[in-house]
């Protein structure tokens, strides 16, 4: 089991896009009309959607480090591209308001579970145990693994069911778990929307099916979304833009749907070929990883991908 990092992204955006296609979730309906607390400030931060998100122009800063730093825009929402984590973990936030459930069982029920995901997690499962790939680094971090099991044991002794530990109720046991005298910051929350994603090779390439095949995939999503979401939203350069969870490369006739993957230790990339129903997922163990992605995908390719060349 491999730390998928960034690569959970596309897992999140999926049921989003689902709840989305339910009229659950509107895409263009200010966030803050579903999450009013610690949400992003200012007029500008009242402007932010779930399209904003989705395509990281939401004008939010990655992560915040600490409760003192500001969480507003830096541009109007929707004008230029700014990678956000936190914005994802935001919507994740805003999803479990819309749905009432926690995002570990949401996601279980309405992706893992139903595309045969079955060693999947975003939290941790007792079948982790002796699975996990370990790292090889030049002093990266653990990805959390023991808080990963404090709190999957906490849960478990509860007797509370797993679709009542939402977001709120896990940072409130962190805090006693890890004796902390405030709430975790979102970039050291799990279950994470935007990184914190337990997989296996098999089980992303699971997913990807419905990714890269969508007239042969499962109706989680309608065709029109599908086209939506594969459809560039903003504009990063002449090559590259991104779309609703996915970043997309477009060069000489082909199009390619992408996201790279950086948890210290793990580096990751998958990449989508729409024209001829293909994928390629690669998981690394080391922090120079990046670099044997950059190989496997050029070999299965047949070229250089330019994607490599803006990470």
């Amino acid at each position: 089991m491999f730390p998928a990092a960034s690569l959970g992204k596309q897992v999140f955006a999926y049921l989003a896009l689902g709840l989305v296609d339910e009229g659950k979730l509107g895409l263009d309906t200010p966030l803050r009309e579903y999450v009013k607390e610690d949400a992003p400030t200012g007029p500008l931060g009242e402007k932010i959607t779930a399209r904003h998100v989705l395509s990281h122009s939401s004008g939010l800063r990655n992560w915040r480090w600490n409760h003192g730093m500001e969480f507003a825009p830096a541009f109007e929402p929707g004008s230029k591209f700014r990678y956000s984590g936190e914005g994802f973990y935001y919507l994740m936030r805003c999803v479990e308001r819309i749905t009432g459930t926690g995002f570990e069982a949401l996601v279980q029920e309405r992706v893992l579970k139903p595309m045969g995901m079955k060693t999947s997690t975003y939290l941790w499962r007792p079948e982790c145990e002796g699975r996990w790939v370990a790292g090889h680094d030049r002093g990266a971090p653990e990805n959390n693994t023991e808080t990963r099991r404090k709190l999957y044991a906490a849960i478990q002794e509860s007797g509370m069911p797993l679709a009542q530990w939402n977001d709120d109720r896990i940072s409130a046991e962190l805090v006693k778990l890890l004796e902390l005298k405030e709430p975790p910051m979102p970039n050291n929350m799990v279950p994470n929307s935007a990184a914190s994603l337990l997989t296996t090779v098999a089980d992303y390439a699971m997913f990807l099916t419905h990714i890269a095949w969508s007239q042969g995939s499962s109706d989680e999503i309608k065709k029109t979304t599908h086209a939506e979401m594969t459809k560039p939203q903003v504009k990063i350069n002449n090559e590259l833009a991104w779309g609703l969870g996915w970043g997309i490369q477009e060069d000489e006739g082909q199009k390619h749907l992408w996201q790279w993957g950086d948890n210290g230790d793990w580096k990751n990339i998958v990449m989508v070929h729409p024209q001829s129903a293909s994928a390629i997922v690669v998981f690394t163990n080391g922090d120079t990883g990046m670099h044997i992605c950059e190989r496997v995908v050029k070999a299965a390719t047949g070229k250089e991908q330019l994607a490599f060349l803006w990470i």
